[in-house]
């Protein structure tokens, strides 16, 4: 979540963009021990307007 706690104006879909382009950039040089020559694959999707979360489960 951008803009929280402190809200950030309009720039919250920006900084969410660039965070998702940055871990999209880093995840290329990230290898997993037990699986070195694998590449990890991942994909970035972002959602703007109102959001509902909670954890299920867990007392």
């Amino acid at each position: 979540a951008s803009g929280v706690p402190r809200h950030n104006g309009s720039w919250h879909a920006a900084e969410m963009a660039n965070m998702a382009l940055d871990i999209l950039s880093s995840v290329g040089d990230f290898r997993m021990r037990h699986v070195p020559t694998v590449p990890i694959r991942i994909r970035a999707g972002l959602h703007s307007g109102p959001c509902v979360a909670g954890v299920m489960g867990l007392t």
